[in-house]
């Protein structure tokens, strides 16, 4: 076989002759995408650094083998927190649950503890941090680092009932922790939604 600049495997006139081998690694060595049922099927494959199949179940998403995991193109989380309580003296929006439903590929995004979420892949992320019931309380919101004393991201407003922060490009390491912390004017009662979705 003679490899072209592309990577790509071509048949030369000088190896033995055996079609269905020699046309199965050209075509596997071209990096075609393989369309997939769901991630059974996925799981069946030959692996090799870079194989991208396509998941039919998740509206054709892709995913590539990294040589260790498959690694979606496609991450994107909601948490949310019905009521959580802050005082003057700081807090967040608490305990996240993860909202299955309209969540893409979970497994790369986890909260750790009460106000954080972990991501598992190094890349650009977008977060976005939503909250209710600030009616009658003015304050900032800001998403901070794992320790919470580096700020990526603030917000300081007036008392009104809805306020967010948020971050369209914010370059995380693979296992970075991400803080939300808020600081009311006075306690208060919350509702939050938080967004994190892998963009590069």
């Amino acid at each position: 076989m003679q490899v072209r600049d592309n990577g790509g495997k071509v048949i030369t006139n000088s190896d033995d002759y055996n079609p269905a081998e020699q046309f199965a690694e050209m075509v596997d060595s071209l990096s075609v995408i393989t369309p997939v049922p769901n991630s059974g099927a996925r799981d069946l494959l030959l692996k090799w650094v870079g194989r991208t199949i396509r998941r039919l179940d998740l509206s054709g998403s892709l995913e590539y083998w990294d040589g260790t995991q498959w690694i979606p193109d496609l991450i994107s989380t909601i948490w949310s927190n019905t009521g959580s309580f802050i005082t003057p003296a700081g807090g967040g929006p608490g305990a996240l649950t993860l909202e299955t439903a309209i969540s893409q590929n979970p497994s790369f995004v986890t909260s750790p503890a009460s106000n954080q979420i972990k991501v598992a892949l190094s890349g650009v992320y977008s977060l976005t941090w939503n909250a209710g019931g600030l009616a009658s309380a003015s304050g900032y919101m800001a998403i901070k680092n794992a320790t919470a004393t580096g700020t990526y991201a603030i917000n300081n407003f007036p008392a009104s009932g809805e306020q967010s922060v948020s971050i369209p490009n914010l370059y995380l390491a693979a296992e970075a922790v991400v803080t939300f912390v808020m600081g009311p004017s006075k306690d208060i009662t919350i509702g939050s939604t938080i967004r994190v979705t892998k963009v590069a």
